[in-house]
């Protein structure tokens, strides 16, 4: 806007009539976008702290305007508006309630003769104390005991891997670090932008055969030594 400083006075001179029909629009597709945001993630007692302390932190604002308004300096500036109140309270206990909230456990020497399905047992076991959506723990179960069907198929030197679970509320991360030659797992993620049919369903249809559907699939080798990725994001 500062290079364009007719554009700001075409704003300027819009009729009230207009700028408040636009702002209701924006208003309606910003709370409801706030809404969906909210939704899409498990709401713990950390969140529920966070929405109801800068909501009543805002709030204030307007309650006691008197107090506010003898502030000075830079904290005039802070608490001008309840908006800026509720916007930096929540920010700032959403940074001190992800303190601790990371979490990681990491699985040495399992052994690939036993079955796959002692695998999902285990991942079921230890993502339900992680308190996991349904829906990226029946994934991440699904996808984990594929990869640990397909290892078993193959070379692996020792027949043993190491598991690294890591898991932040927005994302799981599962890696898979073994000795042998390199799996390579076709992923939607990572298909090209145009495809013809054939090659869509035959991609498709190798995934679906695999088993293994994760956000983000990657694998890193050096000198037989492989590491494998998959993030499943809530």
């Amino acid at each position: 806007m500062s290079f364009f400083p007719k554009l700001v006075g075409l704003f300027l001179i819009m009729p009230l009539a207009v700028a408040g029909a636009a702002l209701l629009g924006n208003s309606s597709f910003m709370i409801l976008a706030g809404i969906k945001i909210m939704n899409s993630r498990p709401v713990d007692l950390r969140v529920i702290y966070t929405f109801g302390i800068a909501i009543i932190a805002g709030v204030s604002r307007m309650v006691y305007a008197d107090y506010f308004s003898k502030l000075t300096g830079i904290w005039s500036i802070l608490t001008s508006s309840s908006l800026t109140i509720t916007t930096l309270t929540a920010l700032v206990l959403t940074l001190i309630f992800r303190l601790g909230i990371h979490k990681k456990i990491k699985i040495n020497n399992y052994e690939l003769r036993s079955s796959s399905k002692n695998f999902a047992s285990y991942l079921d076991e230890q993502l339900k104390l992680w308190d996991l959506p349904s829906v990226t723990l029946d994934r991440a179960k699904s996808s984990g005991q594929s990869l640990i069907a397909l290892l078993s198929e193959h070379e692996i030197n020792h027949n043993t891997v190491t598991v690294h679970l890591d898991y932040d509320q927005v994302k799981l991360t599962l890696e898979i670090y073994y000795q042998g030659d390199p799996i390579y797992i076709e992923s939607a993620k990572s298909l090209p932008k145009y495809l013809i049919e054939e090659e869509a369903f035959e991609i498709g249809l190798k995934s679906m055969l695999d088993g293994v559907f994760p956000d983000q699939y990657y694998i890193q080798t050096k000198n037989k030594d492989n590491k494998l990725t998959m993030i499943f994001f809530n």
